[in-house]
């Protein structure tokens, strides 16, 4: 029985240490999972009077993986894009730089890849 609360407590811990982690991100603006050998995977969201934005490429099983962002953001009428390539071992958050500072409305096109067989989660995150 102490086994059981204890594996409990555990899992709600793990859970809730997710969730707040996540919450410190922002809210989720766009996700996709693809699956297989070199497997890549895009996506796109955009946010408006962004404070903060971020990518977060996650694999399964471990493994290196690559990925860039474009965030083309606005302000006015003035537009302006930019462009970054990264890489590392899953998982990667990378804080996204908006291409205007103080910007009215960003969107961010993400991908990214695997260096071997197995799956691949890109996050588009703002608050």
């Amino acid at each position: 029985m102490r086994r059981a609360t204890a594996l409990i407590a555990l899992v709600a811990l793990l859970v809730a240490a997710s969730v707040a982690q996540a919450a410190g991100l922002g809210k989720v603006l766009a996700t996709n999972t693809a699956h297989g050998r070199e497997a890549i995977a895009s996506t796109a969201g955009s946010i408006d009077a962004p404070r903060a934005m971020y990518v977060k490429v996650t694999a399964s099983p471990k493994q290196e993986v690559f990925g860039s962002y474009s965030a083309i953001c606005s302000k006015g009428t003035r537009t302006k894009t930019r462009s970054v390539d990264f890489d590392g071992t899953s998982p990667v958050t990378v804080k996204v730089q908006a291409s205007i500072p103080g910007a009215d409305n960003c969107s961010i096109g993400a991908a990214g890849g695997l260096s071997e067989r197995g799956a691949i989660t890109v996050k588009v995150f703002g608050r």
